[in-house]
């Protein structure tokens, strides 16, 4: 139902948003998750050495550095605007979070 619910206000908002504007969000957010992924295996990395691992990032920490910064980069290049709008979402997103949680939260016995 949640599946159905999102992609229902999405495809509302994709429908009066012009396309390079969603082109632009969906590759600010999607390299955003990108830097946040590279640097989670290294603070991960770090964190817990002796933790399974079955997939490896090879030549660590070269390898996630440096996505991180390629990402960034990409990122650097689009428009003031699409930043502006990631701020945006990404503060709805966590007052929705917060929100819910502050409200589903129960304290332990």
């Amino acid at each position: 139902m949640t599946t159905l619910i999102t992609g229902g206000i999405v495809a509302i908002a994709a429908g009066f948003t012009p396309i390079a504007v969603l082109g632009d969000l969906v590759s600010i957010g999607t390299l955003l998750a990108f830097v946040i992924v590279s640097l989670g295996v290294l603070a991960l990395r770090r964190r817990e050495p002796d933790r399974p691992r079955p997939f490896r990032t090879p030549w660590v920490p070269v390898v996630p550095i440096a996505s991180a910064v390629v990402a960034l980069g990409l990122m650097a290049t689009l428009p003031g605007a699409t930043w502006l709008r990631l701020v945006v979402w990404m503060a709805v997103g966590f007052v929705l979070y917060f929100a819910y949680a502050a409200r589903r939260h129960r304290p332990a016995p």
